[in-house]
């Protein structure tokens, strides 16, 4: 590659770094790494690069599992092109009959096992495809200049419980999780530069809490132009015409009218966010192109004009939402472990299986210590987790009323087996659901017929040093221009046990960038898939080059050097992050009730246990569903 193959806003490969990174995922201790082609998933963390898609992922147990990597991909696509054989009757059986078998090691999934191992009688077994567990509960570990930082790669956020949350406030008690946190606080940067404790908040309308730089692009200037708060004055230093301002200040400060919040929410429901926004409120669709990357990023993964406005509501977000002055959510409750909600699952899977994770069950241990990998899967385990197991055929022995055990067929190094289970839980998501159940009725294919699902790609940026936002007076940094996403933040770093990296502008941190694929004026039921086109077509260096110019773009006039400053970059690429509920989703049309309701039912002895079913996906969500799937077939099982 030479120094002018690419030029980005007058740079080169060169300036931004991107020959030496090359270089630098290519070998690994001094060692060189030949690229590995697509190939199954692997039953444990391998060195990186795994390949020039996936890209370098970091150091630690996830080294291995950043997003969907090309292994996972390529077996999920086996599914979706109809790959594996339609014939499992010659397949061979491992294993004795299993009381329970759940497939997905997301939040729902552990959640299932972990009522099983608490209430269940026998044996359970969990298949998760990835070569960690988690879903999208995993984090990015990095080692700059010898400081060890942590970053999510998807879910990023928890509040304060209190005992009206339910089993998410109970099993955080049994769990005995912290209940008081405390973060390290800036030394060096300027004292009226305010950071987030997550990756989420920023994203909505916290001026007042956190230090936000909003940069626009005026009349084609080297540079943008950086404006801070810019809601604080009400857009009067914002570059957009006047009926716009206007029209955003309605949206954002405007009390909502009566018909909004006393709208039900089957009505609600009847419409998209942005018909809401332009029928019903009178205001103009710059408002929605405004609230499209914040309700996409921060919930759905799709824009207002894909989104049930009923949905927009339960994100909290202006114009329906009697709440919408404080965003998401109320900012003083709301946490981040240093890698997510990886801390919680791996907690769940401590109590399931204590030596899963070396050490002892303190704060400290459960986010610092590795993962045991060869405790996961013991044929003595009460509950086993298989991973690397991709499950592609799911029927019952005989007829769903009568049948006694259900037929599960997967994949693992390159092997193809089958098993037998009393009842099932399938806490995957509808994409792969509806591929793999071969039994399924018409009111259960239906229903998964109604599940629209969009990408995220999670960026997390290794800076040896963050002076230039020290020097911009910000922590956290929107943009306009629809080129790579809109938002970036780094954030003050959780005390676990005390403990914390320093937190100074000349020491190392991580910058993450959510960034969704929303495309409004397409047809909203095919957006999704474009989405994901775009996001699985752009190879890792492609990206690699896009994210060093954008921050370059915005930050070089602070002094950042995306060659000097940035010591690495793990992307996570989540095909099917959100789910994406399009008006009807949430109550379905004429009467027949919501998708999510019509699945928690079940059939025969298949139940189904997905955050998704609600329409919002959160860990709270994620466990709930897990859970009550368990019980469920704990009743037939």
């Amino acid at each position: 590659m030479t120094a002018d193959r690419e030029i980005i806003n007058g740079n080169s490969d060169t300036s931004l770094g991107v020959d030496v990174d090359i270089s630098r995922r290519d070998f690994i201790g001094g060692v060189a790494v030949a690229p590995l082609i697509l190939s199954s998933c692997a039953e444990t963390p391998r060195p990186n690069p795994v390949d020039p898609w996936t890209g370098y992922a970091g150091i630690g147990d996830y080294a291995a599992a950043n997003g969907n990597t090309a292994g996972v991909v390529q077996a999920a696509h086996r599914i979706r092109d109809f790959q594996y054989p339609e014939s499992v009757s010659n397949l061979p059986y491992v294993d004795d009959v299993y009381d329970l078998v759940v497939v997905g090691g997301g939040f729902s999934g552990i959640a299932a096992a972990y009522d099983f191992m608490h209430n269940g009688e026998g044996r359970c077994l969990v298949l998760e495809n990835h070569p960690v567990f988690g879903g999208e509960a995993k984090q990015n570990e990095f080692n700059v200049d010898g400081v060890h930082l942590t970053a999510p790669q998807g879910s990023n956020d928890f509040r304060t419980l209190d005992p009206s949350d339910g089993l998410p406030y109970e099993l955080w008690k049994e769990l005995g999780l912290p209940t008081q946190f405390g973060y390290r606080s800036p030394d060096g940067a300027p004292r009226d530069v305010k950071f987030a404790h997550d990756n989420y908040e920023p994203m909505f309308w916290s001026d007042e809490k956190y230090s936000v730089g909003y940069f626009f692009q005026n009349g084609g200037a080297t540079h943008p132009t950086m404006v801070k708060d810019i809601w604080a004055d009400r857009l009067q230093r914002a570059p957009w015409p006047e009926d716009t301002k206007r029209d955003l200040l309605n949206w954002r400060f405007g009390k909502a009218s009566s018909a909004a919040i006393e709208a039900e929410a089957r009505e609600l429901d009847s419409m998209s966010y942005e018909q809401f926004l332009t029928d019903r409120l009178g205001l103009k669709a710059d408002v929605a192109r405004y609230a499209d990357p914040i309700l996409a990023a921060g919930s759905y993964g799709l824009g207002s004009d894909a989104v049930s406005a009923y949905a927009a509501r339960l994100l909290g977000m202006p114009g329906v939402s009697p709440v919408a002055d404080k965003g998401s959510s109320d900012s003083q409750t709301v946490h981040s472990f240093p890698g997510g909600n990886t801390a919680i699952l791996r907690r769940m899977v401590k109590a399931i299986l204590p030596n899963s994770i070396a050490g002892g069950t303190s704060p400290e241990d459960i986010v610092w210590n590795e993962i045991q990998f060869g405790e996961l899967d013991k044929p003595t385990n009460k509950v086993r987790i298989r991973l690397g197991s991709t499950v592609f055929h799911v029927s019952h022995e005989g007829d769903p009323e009568s049948a006694e055990h259900v037929i599960i067929s997967y994949a693992k190094s390159g092997k193809l087996s089958r098993l037998r289970a009393k009842a099932v839980v399938m806490a995957n998501g509808a994409w792969v659901n509806r591929h793999i159940l071969a039994d399924a009725g018409e009111r259960q294919k239906k229903a998964l017929a109604e599940f629209r699902h969009a990408p995220m790609l999670v960026v997390n940026v290794a800076l040896n040093n963050w002076r230039f936002l020290a020097k911009a007076g910000v922590s956290a940094a929107h943009w306009f221009d629809n080129s790579l996403g809109f938002f970036c933040n780094i954030r003050a770093p959780m005390l676990v046990d005390g403990s914390a990296p320093e937190f100074n502008p000349n020491k190392p941190t991580v910058l993450t960038l959510y960034i969704a694929f929303p495309s409004p004026g397409q047809p909203p039921e095919i957006q999704g898939a474009l989405a994901r086109t775009k996001m699985f077509n752009t190879s890792f260096v492609d990206y690699e080059r896009a994210v060093r110019a954008k921050l370059q773009h915005m930050f070089g006039q602070f002094g950042f050097d995306s060659k000097r400053d940035i010591a690495a970059i793990i992307l996570n690429r989540w095909g099917h992050a959100y789910v994406s509920p399009q008006p009807g989703f949430f109550f379905g049309a004429n009467g027949e009730g919501g998708a999510g309701d019509i699945l928690r039912e079940g059939y025969g002895r298949i139940y189904f246990g997905h955050s998704e079913l609600t329409g919002r996906q959160n860990w709270h969500a994620a466990v709930r569903e897990g859970n009550r799937a368990a019980r469920q077939a704990r009743g037939v099982a």
